[in-house]
This record gives C-alpha cells, sequence and structure tokens, in this order.
C-alpha cells in the first residue's frame, strides 16, 4: 500500500504558489514591467503621445491574463496540464511495445493481492482511495497540518493511498500489472465528491461524521468543515501513463525513472508543467462514453442483416441477442480471427459460452458494442429430435400395410409351388408303375 497524503499536502501548499509559472519569469518579467511602464510615462510628458503608454498597457494586461490563467487552472482545475496531457498522449499496444516505453493504458481495473476501502463511505474493492478535510478559516483558528489562510478553506486532514492493481488493455485484451504501491509516486487525477458540508446556519455533525473525527483525533465541535472523498473501485475503467517493464513475460507499467514535461499545450493557452510520477486518471468521456451513452446509440439490427456480415471486412457477432462488431478486434482476438469468423452468420452465444470467457474478457466486449437484435426476425428453430419422432411414428404407422403386401405376393408363390410339385410326384409315380 503506498501512502500519498503527504504528497497531497504538499500539492496543497502549492496551491499557494506561483506554479506552473517559473519563478525566473516573474523575475524577468516584473523589471520589464516597471521599465516600461516609466518609458511609457516619459513618452507621454515629452511627446504628449499616450499611444505608446495605451499599447504597453493593453500587452501588459495580456501577459498578465496569460499567467494567471496559468495559475488558476493549477490550482482550482485539478492539474488542467496534466489532465490536457493525459488526454491527448496517443494509446498505446502493449504488444508492440518496447521495454523502457512510456505508455498509455486504459482498460478495465482489477485487485492484486491487496484492495483499499474508502475511509468514510467504507466502499470496499478499491484500488485507489482519497478523504480529503477541508476546514474555513477564521481567526483563532490554529493551523493542523498545512499553512492555512483566513476565510478561505483549507486542508485540515488528508487520507489518500493506492496499491498495486492489474489492467487489460482496452485496445490489445493484454493484461499488466500497475505498480502503483509502496515506492511509487503517482499523480492522481481523481476528483473527490462532497460528502458532508457544514454552514454558518447548520455547523452541527452527524454522529457518524462525529465518531469518524473523534476516531483520528480531531476536533469534533460544531465548525464549517467539508468533507471530500474520491475512490477507484475494481471494475471501473482507468487511464495510466507510465513506463512498460517486462520480467519474465509479466507486463508491468511503473513509474518513469525521469520527469517528463507536458510541454506548452497551446490549444488550453498552458504553460509546460514537470510530471514526476505515474499519472492515473479517469478517460475522457469524449473518446470513451459510458454503457448508458452507448445503449442511446445503439441500433437495432435484423437477423438477416447479422448473418450476412460474416466475412474479414465487416464481422458481427450475435451474443444474448445483443450485436457486436468485431472486425477492428480480429487480428487481436488471442484464439485467432478464424474463431470469430467461424461464429459469425449464425447465433454465436452457444459458442461463446461454451469457451468460458473471463470477466476481463466480458467488459472488453462492451467496447464493441452496437446494437440489439429484432427479436421477431429470429427465425425459430426446429427441434431435429421432434422431427425424427414424427418420421418413426408414420414409419411405425405404415408397416402393417407392407407386411400386408408381401403376405399377397409370397403365398400365391406358396401354393402355386406346391401345385407344381404334386404334379411333378404324381407323373414320376406313373412312370415306375
Amino acid at each position: 500500500m503506498n501512502d500519498l497524503s503527504n504528497a497531497a499536502v504538499k500539492e496543497q501548499q502549492s496551491g499557494f504558489s506561483c506554479k506552473p509559472i517559473p519563478s525566473l519569469a516573474l523575475y524577468i518579467l516584473l523589471p520589464l514591467f516597471f521599465i516600461g511602464l516609466s518609458v511609457s510615462i516619459f513618452i507621454l510628458v515629452v511627446v504628449h503621445n499616450a499611444a505608446f503608454l495605451l499599447s504597453f498597457l493593453l500587452l501588459s494586461a495580456l501577459v498578465t491574463s496569460f499567467l494567471a490563467w496559468n495559475a488558476l487552472n493549477w490550482r482550482h482545475h485539478n492539474k488542467a496540464a496534466f489532465t490536457c496531457f493525459l488526454n491527448s498522449f496517443p494509446d498505446s499496444d502493449l504488444r508492440l511495445a518496447r521495454e523502457g516505453q512510456l505508455v498509455k493504458i486504459t482498460g478495465v481495473a482489477s485487485c492484486g493481492s491487496l484492495s483499499l476501502e474508502t475511509s468514510y463511505e467504507r466502499v470496499g474493492r478499491c484500488i485507489y482511495t482519497s478523504t480529503l478535510l477541508y476546514e474555513y478559516g477564521q481567526f483563532g483558528l490554529k493551523p493542523v497540518d498545512v499553512n492555512r489562510s483566513w476565510f478561505q478553506w483549507n486542508l485540515a486532514y488528508c487520507e489518500r493511498f493506492s496499491t498495486d492493481f492489474y489492467i487489460t488493455d482496452q485496445k490489445s485484451g493484454v493484461r499488466a500489472v500497475v505498480k502503483a504501491g509502496s515506492g511509487c509516486e503517482v499523480i492522481p487525477l481523481i476528483i473527490e465528491s462532497k460528502l458532508v458540508t457544514t454552514t454558518k446556519q447548520c455547523k452541527s455533525l452527524s454522529p457518524h461524521f462525529s465518531n469518524w473525527l473523534k476516531d483520528r483525533n480531531l476536533s469534533a465541535e460544531a465548525r464549517l468543515l467539508r468533507l471530500e472523498e474520491g475512490y477507484l473501485q475494481e471494475g471501473s475503467t482507468v487511464t495510466v501513463i507510465g513506463m512498460l517493464h517486462k520480467s519474465n513475460d509479466i507486463l508491468m507499467i511503473v513509474q518513469p525513472p525521469e520527469i517528463i514535461s507536458t510541454g506548452c499545450l497551446w490549444q488550453r493557452l498552458l504553460l509546460p508543467v514537470d510530471i514526476d510520477g505515474m499519472i492515473l486518471g479517469i478517460p475522457d468521456k469524449g473518446s470513451n462514453p459510458t454503457l448508458e451513452e452507448m445503449a442511446s446509440k445503439q441500433k437495432v439490427f435484423s437477423f438477416e442483416e447479422v448473418i450476412k456480415r460474416k466475412d474479414r471486412t465487416d464481422c458481427l457477432l450475435l451474443i444474448d441477442g445483443k450485436v457486436y462488431d468485431v472486425t477492428p478486434f480480429l487480428e487481436d482476438h488471442p484464439g485467432g480471427d478464424e474463431v470469430l469468423l467461424a461464429a459469425a452468420g449464425k447465433d454465436a452465444t452457444d459458442d461463446f459460452e461454451d469457451v468460458g470467457h473471463s470477466f476481463d474478457a466480458r467488459a472488453i466486449m462492451e467496447k464493441y458494442l452496437v446494437g440489439e437484435i429484432d427479436s421477431s426476425t429470429v427465425p425459430v428453430v426446429k427441434k431435429f429430435k421432434q422431427q425424427q419422432g414424427s418420421t418413426v411414428t408414420s414409419y411405425k404407422g405404415d408397416e402393417p400395410s407392407l407386411l400386408i403386401k408381401i403376405l399377397q405376393f409370397l403365398v400365391p408363390l406358396l401354393i402355386l409351388g406346391f401345385a407344381f410339385g404334386l404334379q411333378y410326384l404324381g407323373k414320376k409315380e406313373k412312370a415306375e408303375d
């Protein structure tokens, strides 16, 4: 288990700094501003022309707005530079990635040997948890863990942990171990949800909240507090940026050994920020829609349309009444494309269930879900046993008539043969006499 609480405290303290603006830039810009302002005023007094002064003030306002925009995005928008870098970094294919390569993997997370539980809501089977307690600064309050400021929310207590977990790459289906446990610097881009907020009109604390504070040796007296909690639970879709390491055919995502720069993100007017650790976040909803959003866009297919699309350029599978477009997954299927092509052109439910796919495989399926089958177009399958039974019954019904026909043919032949035999014996006796 990796304790990230101290990192969260440092993060709170850095919110009061000028980060991500370099200190050297401020040392250069401030003297230039005063020099430019002095020259502009001198020109205004001597030449009586205010154009230079107005241009200088406009330029200064633009530069100040640019710097303020970066500072606010860093402090109040959960490190916007990190989030933009995470969303813009291309997804990697674990099958083609090299040892020591910086990779971005998006997939379903599952717990390893150790799972976490949230502090306040007691949500289990988590790979990351974060519980933050904020206190509104007023006169007479003493600092607890970090530097406090008056008349604003300050971090008073923090519990933040991460642990090693597994991730199944939704692009290749390959499973890897994410070493987010002890000794790893993790940069979580998870926004906590507000669970408890006291106001000036209602400062009373609930029994559960009071007990939670007492268990951590925190004051349970009525005051302005705000409790936030966030977590990543098993089965969630997560995105990880780290370095790929291979050991005995085991793929691992570890912390990059060197600091990485996000570079200038001009589309958001953000300055470069250094990344010292593994990034752990939630994929962009635009590129990874939720199941509800996917369901709203699903198409209803007819059975005839599904069975016609069964080649390498266009392959649909029908499983449990749902239609999956597995064309882009043919080359990536662990069992080969022949298995999927053989299951196309029919209801592949039995074929899919007979193999016994894992939970991770079923989670990957949702990526290729494109619609549902129109049950009214599915033909009714006649059971072979019923047809066989009716045939046997019909055969038994015709059996007596067939026997009678055989007897009608054989009896006259027997009588005729017996007559010829008697006639032959009679002629033989006369000849002997």
